[in-house]
């Protein structure tokens, strides 16, 4: 097998990003890199996490523990307000509807419903078009 090796691409200017559901920010870690996972060590990323959400406080403390005081605690519905008029990114991590918190509160599939139409909402926020 041939493995071709990959070149880090820079850029001049920060890749914004928005992470919508964040937990307590792994896959924001991901995206950041600069951490060592299983001996394996993880760049440095050109990305730039600039607005998170996640409505469980605890998940929260964590973050900002570890990524920083960017995340927003609260239901999404009553933080939109918040968010930036533009991201180049938009991460959303779907939540296990099995294990989320919300699974004791409401019927599941109404849950998954209401979040799914939320993030379209937020897609159609102009997060993603290009800047002027």
């Amino acid at each position: 097998m041939n493995h071709t090796p990959v070149k880090k691409c820079t850029t001049k200017n920060p890749i914004t990003v928005v992470s919508l559901f964040s937990g307590c920010g792994g896959m924001d870690l991901g995206f950041l890199g600069g951490f060592d996972f299983l001996g394996k060590h993880y760049t440095k990323t050109d990305f730039d996490i600039i607005w998170s959400n996640e409505i469980n406080p605890a998940a929260c403390e964590t973050y900002r523990t570890n990524l920083g005081d960017h995340i927003i605690v609260g239901d999404i519905n009553e933080k939109l307000h918040s968010l930036p008029d533009h991201a180049d990114v938009v991460i959303d991590d779907f939540p296990c509807q099995d294990i989320s918190i919300n699974s004791a509160l409401r019927a599941n599939v109404a849950v998954f419903a209401r979040q799914s139409w939320r993030r379209l909402t937020i897609y159609n926020r102009r997060l993603l078009l290009p800047r002027a």
